[in-house]
């Protein structure tokens, strides 16, 4: 999983990419796709809301999936 910048005061939330609705959700509460990434043997999705930053140079924005379930993650972020 990708570093969140302890200094960033950003919500931020994961889920499998294959998760549509989990995904629409996200976006319409404003939050953004900043990177993608491989977990549990499945492609996922990290979104931020708040002070923007994103994934390293060079990297491809997430894909958008088809269909799917799964669970939106977020909560406090440490600092």
């Amino acid at each position: 999983m990708p570093a969140i910048p302890s200094n960033d005061p950003s919500a931020v939330a994961v889920t499998q990419e294959a998760s549509v609705r989990s995904r629409r959700l996200l976006e319409s509460i404003g939050m953004q796709p900043v990177d993608s990434f491989v977990e549990f043997d499945a492609p996922q999705v990290m979104y931020s809301a708040g002070p923007q930053w994103s994934a390293s140079a060079g990297e491809d924005s997430p894909a958008d999936a088809d269909d799917g379930e799964g669970t939106a993650g977020g909560g406090p972020v440490g600092r």
